[in-house]
């Protein structure tokens, strides 16, 4: 899936600006530009408050590309080219606009400011716009009828349907965000992480900050946390836990590191001995410009009533059927992003095999879904703070044996 080449125009970036409305971008990228002067570490374009759109960072590197030289993607951190991002994004919106041109305007722009309005919200309309976009691809004698981009859509009904005469395919589009478990959003630990990386590289140390969430931090909380750190990497010092902290246990360590700094290998390295089964965040860099770096951050961050991979898929599977309440041929897309085990799961093939046997044990009790498509931390979703050197495309589809093929409908090849 997802065989989409960036090709957006430059008048189609503009045309996108447009529709979103200039003044407002004007703003918001003056605002990103202060944020990023105070906030943000150095040598790193992604870095934003959670309450600003994750297209907002992609938008500065296009409208400031002479600043892209003094970018330096610093070890294990921050994953993939701003302007091809962008380009993906365009690119993908635009192979659909013969249906959202339709739409009336102020509605279908009111529709995609909210879906570019937050990281889960964007990595679930890539999702659905990259799947409409490829389904045109793989199903070239069906009409592609991308039914998210519609806010009339009901909740609970396809993303996008697939109609050849009689034939009617409903595909349901969904991404998880494994984190839900505490209510969490990806914007604000990747707020934290940020400032915390400036701090490290601002001051003489290394530092691994550890997390146990006992319920959802706000954004207070997370500033209130940054003021405690500061305070105590200004003076060199760490935290140990204290367990009277109503919103997380937090340990704050200083890093041994070698006089000439670690390789990345060698960063890599520190992730294999991270405890943390939520997040885990690890970012490096070398203010003498050297090849390894000598200020190294690593965050991870723990929670009870963590779901295994196989567990999320399942429970998706079971809970969009519920809401889907239709008898039409389905396919399920599930994405899970970030999550931090991915690579155990869709890496290893005997989980693999393990997950293909749980499903095949619940297909049974659906016989309309023909395929379930599982994809984790694919590249076109990276547009904030990544663990690069973990990142890979992996992905796995599911036929149902119990599927109850009819004449023109086992399409899915």
């Amino acid at each position: 899936m997802y065989q989409i080449v960036p090709i957006a125009t430059e008048s189609q970036i503009q045309a996108l600006e447009s529709f979103l409305g200039e003044e407002r971008i004007e703003s918001d990228l003056a605002q990103y530009s202060a944020f990023r002067k105070r906030h943000s570490p150095a040598d790193v374009w992604s870095h934003r408050h959670p309450t600003s759109s994750p297209l907002v960072p992609l938008l500065y590197r296009y409208h400031h590309s002479d600043e892209a030289g003094k970018d330096i993607v610093p070890y294990g951190h921050w994953y993939g080219d701003p302007i091809q991002n962008l380009r993906q994004v365009v690119t993908a919106l635009y192979l659909l606009n013969d249906y959202w041109s339709l739409i009336p305007r102020q509605l279908m722009a009111d529709n995609v400011k909210s879906r570019f309005s937050t990281g889960d919200r964007l990595h679930g309309f890539m999702h659905e716009l990259l799947v409409a976009a490829d389904s045109r691809q793989r199903f070239k004698d069906y009409v592609v009828h991308p039914l998210f981009l519609d806010p009339e859509t009901v909740f609970g009904k396809p993303s996008v349907v697939l109609r050849k005469g009689s034939d009617e395919i409903a595909v349901h589009c969904k991404t998880v965000n494994p984190l839900s478990v505490q209510g969490l959003t990806f914007d604000v630990l990747q707020y934290l992480f940020g400032c915390f990386y400036r701090l490290v590289q601002d001051s003489g140390y290394c530092y691994r900050l550890t997390l146990n969430l006992k319920r959802k931090p706000q954004i207070a909380d997370i500033d209130a946390l940054l003021g405690r750190l500061r305070s105590s990497i200004d003076h060199g010092s760490e935290l140990h836990k204290d367990v009277r902290d109503p919103v997380f246990d937090v340990e704050l360590l200083t890093l041994e590191m070698p006089d000439e700094g670690l390789s990345l290998t060698e960063m890599n390295g520190l992730l294999a001995k991270d405890a943390g089964d939520l997040f885990v965040e690890i970012g490096g860099s070398n203010p003498a410009g050297e090849k390894k770096a000598t200020r190294v951050a690593v965050l991870s961050v723990s929670a009870g009533g963590k779901k295994s991979f196989d567990d999320h898929i399942v429970d998706e599977v079971r809970e969009t059927m519920k809401e889907a309440g239709t008898k039409l041929p389905v396919i399920l897309a599930l994405h899970l992003h970030r999550y931090v085990g991915w690579g155990e799961y869709l890496g290893n093939s005997s989980l693999r095999v393990r997950l293909r046997q749980r499903l095949d044990g619940i297909l049974g009790d659906y016989p309309n879904v023909q395929y379930v498509f599982v994809s984790s931390n694919r590249q076109e979703y990276v547009t904030l703070p990544s663990d690069a050197q973990r990142v890979d495309t992996k992905d796995l589809e599911i036929s149902n044996r119990y599927f109850e093929r009819q004449p023109g409908r086992a399409i899915w090849t």
